[in-house]
């Protein structure tokens, strides 16, 4: 099976370029892991910044006007992408190896098909937990082009355009729900300025994301992890 790994970002660059690094390295060695045809296509819509990376199947779009909406963004991002299972890949968090072999293979044949892990590792700043309530879990899943196009894609608002297309991914009778696995997804928190979740009035929140100050340029994306996040999460597992 084929996979496309969907990336929106903005304003990153310079001063927190490196999270863009550390997810593009999550793909790399996903990608590699895999084995399979893959992509990913990193969204850029920050006016005035340029982001560049050199890294085989790795597409940057760069759109020099910000979209309306994070919902309108994402769907943008599925019309890019050439395959027809999509995953869902926050600039912020990492993503661990298995990920993308295991979406493939929970997928495998099934035409309108949902899948997320259901749980995640959670990081505080550098402290690593597994969370008792983790929400949808939108945010490390993967589906099929086809329950993408039966449920209408994302509605045109951000900060819950992800709880909304869960909810209808979740309850549409056409669609295979699938959840549960390895944990294969790090959910970071508090690692940059423009962060939607928990916020309130996410609308009027994404605006103001776009009203900060953005530091005009072009920017090379160098795929790297500070921190050996496999290690992390098995020293983690044994001393649980």
């Amino acid at each position: 099976m084929s996979i496309s790994v969907l990336c929106p970002t903005y304003n990153r660059a310079p001063t927190h370029l490196h999270l863009l690094e550390e997810c593009v390295e999550s793909y790399r060695q996903a990608a590699m892991a895999y084995g399979g045809k893959s992509e990913m296509i990193i969204l850029n819509d920050t006016p005035g910044q340029i982001l560049t990376c050199h890294v085989p199947d790795v597409t940057v779009v760069n759109v020099p006007l910000r979209f309306r909406t994070l919902g309108e963004k994402r769907n943008a991002l599925v019309g890019m992408a050439k395959y027809d299972l999509l995953c869902v890949w926050d600039d912020d968090d990492i993503s661990l190896p298995n990920r993308l072999s295991q979406a493939c293979e929970k997928l495998k044949g099934i035409r309108y098909g949902y899948y997320t892990v259901g749980n995640y590792w959670f990081m505080d700043g550098d402290r690593l937990t597994l969370p008792s309530n983790v929400g949808y879990c939108h945010n490390c899943s993967t589906f099929t082009r086809d329950a993408f196009d039966i449920v209408g894609g994302y509605n045109l608002v951000s900060g819950y355009e992800d709880r909304e297309i869960a909810y209808a991914l979740n309850h549409n009778e056409k669609i295979v729900t699938i959840v549960g696995g390895n944990l294969d997804y790090i959910y970071r928190w508090g690692v940059s300025p423009c962060h939607l979740s928990g916020k309130a009035e996410l609308d009027q929140h994404y605006l103001d994301i776009g009203q900060k100050h953005i530091i005009p340029g072009c920017f090379n994306i160098v795929p790297k992890w500070r921190r050996d996040y496999n290690e992390m999460t098995k020293a983690f597992t044994n001393a649980a």
